[in-house]
């Protein structure tokens, strides 16, 4: 009895530290993180247009507005690091700017008059 719990001991140990750092590996391969300031939206209020200015990151953005109500109102694909929007189709109210990239997302709130 003692050998085979010793084996498995052992060989649950040696199973737990591959794992571990197998783990590391991948989270050192992933982009980091985004944060707020990475995605700046100029003007906010909006009366006709506005910019979105992508500063930390390389990697194409998706970006879509909602409503307050959740509605999908416009989505795009954006690959510059600056890009001129059209709102003047838009109703007057709150927007949800979401921009997601490498399976992260941050959402800014937009203001259009």
């Amino acid at each position: 009895m003692r050998k085979i719990t010793l084996h498995f001991l052992f060989a649950l140990f040696f199973l737990s530290s591959s794992l571990t750092f197998a783990q590391t590996a991948d989270t050192a391969v992933l982009p980091p993180a985004l944060d707020l300031d990475s995605f700046l939206i100029k003007p906010n209020p909006v009366n006709n247009y506005f910019t979105v200015n992508l500063s930390a990151t390389n990697a194409p953005v998706r970006m879509e507005v909602y409503n307050v109500l959740g509605q999908l109102v416009d989505k795009k694909t954006l690959n510059q690091s600056v890009t001129k929007f059209d709102s003047s189709q838009w109703k007057s109210g709150v927007y949800l700017v979401k921009f997601v990239t490498n399976n992260t997302s941050i959402t800014k709130r937009l203001v259009k008059n």
